[in-house]
């Protein structure tokens, strides 16, 4: 298995919050909810959200697979969730303004969580996001070349053969 190291996962979230700087020069905390960033920051797909606080280290909070994400992923602080109410153990949302994914999140979603954390701003980080995974590490670049050879191999050895 290909999976993400730890010091591009790092990477990653010191280009985030770099950017976020840049940005936002008050945030303090964002939330990640989907997929493709959460995968982006911890090398695993599994349902959950990554808290990234300004002045602390990269959270994600597992809800199902905790086993699967400990194989899969590089991260270092990782924690198993069943509600969102289990992430205050180790988590205090101090301020009351968040960024999350204002693109891609369900309203509901983040109300569900929020019951919680009660946040009352809610700004979106979704154009930092893009900008952060705009720019390409020798590892991600490598992954697209990989991909683009399997892809011409499927399109130019086996489809042709259906």
């Amino acid at each position: 298995m290909n999976t993400v190291s730890a010091e591009d996962l790092k990477l990653r979230k010191k280009k985030f919050c770099d950017n976020m700087k840049r940005e936002n020069p008050d945030w303090e905390v964002a939330l990640i909810f989907s997929k493709i960033n959460i995968f982006y920051f911890t090398g695993t797909t599994q349902n959950g959200v990554i808290i990234i606080p300004r002045n602390g280290e990269l959270m994600f909070f597992v809800k199902r697979s905790f086993e699967r994400n400990m194989i899969e992923s590089h991260l270092e602080n990782i924690y198993p969730m069943i509600s969102f109410k289990d992430i205050l153990e180790y988590f205090s949302p101090g301020n009351k303004t968040v960024y999350i994914e204002k693109e891609v999140v369900p309203y509901a979603y983040f109300e569900r969580f929020n019951k919680y954390f009660k946040y009352e701003t809610i700004k979106p980080l979704d154009n930092v996001l893009l900008k952060t995974r705009s720019v390409k590490t020798d590892y991600e670049l490598s992954m697209m070349t990989k991909a683009g050879e399997i892809h011409d191999d499927v399109m130019t050895k086996i489809a042709p053969n259906l």
